[in-house]
């Protein structure tokens, strides 16, 4: 919408914040409320603000996925609250069952906390439901923590699976943290720990990957081609 145009594109906040304002006394929806949390946490810091939103998000629809996923994070990365976060988390997940989002945030949530058993159902949760035609980001997210923590025979697929997406289609996860599965690989004794970060960067599209040229393991899945992405 017009908002989500002046804060993204323009970046006018204050003209975005009134529009977001305008909308919401319009027509109250909860995907107003839900797109205006995002933007008072993530634009202005507000999160207390934000977290009201949200609030009335879900008191107007119980139910809407989005408000549901995107609050559980709110709760995750602002509040420290992962038990509340993990609830709203299930509940979006009971929202929207053939929504990937739900699954795949869930799953960062408890491979932080050292559940990977539970966290890598949850990935597995996710890629049966992810859209193959259309790879977006919640793929790649998902087989990042499948390379970070899943066992040791399917982390060849997940980075051959990261090199499809990021390299051949473009995918890119931005913003989106992947500092908390990584420290958890790490006390799991990865064998490429060193290369997390570098990976991370690449995936969420802050680094080309030329950065991961000196990578053997990431070299490999080249084997026979002429050149490296990026390169």
């Amino acid at each position: 919408n017009y908002a989500n145009f002046l804060c993204d594109e323009r970046r006018d906040l204050d003209r975005a914040e009134a529009m977001y304002r305008r909308a919401i006394a319009a027509d109250p929806e909860a995907l107003f409320l839900c797109n205006f949390a995002t933007f008072l946490c993530d634009e202005r810091r507000d999160l207390d603000g934000a977290e009201a939103s949200y609030q009335a998000a879900l008191e107007l629809d119980p139910e809407h996925a989005l408000s549901l996923c995107n609050y559980a994070t709110f709760l995750f990365e602002e509040r420290g609250d992962a038990a509340a976060a993990e609830a709203m988390y299930r509940r979006a997940a009971e929202a929207a069952p053939e929504d990937p989002d739900a699954y795949s945030c869930l799953a960062r949530l408890l491979l932080e906390g050292g559940r990977i058993d539970e966290g890598v159902a949850m990935v597995e949760a996710a890629l049966v439901h992810v859209d193959i035609d259309a790879p977006d980001a919640v793929e790649a997210e998902c087989w990042m923590y499948v390379y970070c923590c899943g066992g040791d025979e399917c982390r060849e697929q997940a980075l051959a699976n990261i090199r499809l997406l990021v390299d051949d289609r473009g995918v890119t996860t931005g913003t989106w943290s992947f500092e908390g599965v990584i420290r958890r690989a790490e006390a799991l004794g990865h064998p490429e720990a060193g290369w997390l970060r570098p990976l991370a960067a690449v995936v969420a599209g802050r680094e080309p990957a030329s950065v991961l040229e000196a990578w053997g393991v990431w070299r490999g899945l080249w084997e026979g081609e002429d050149e490296l992405p990026g390169s």
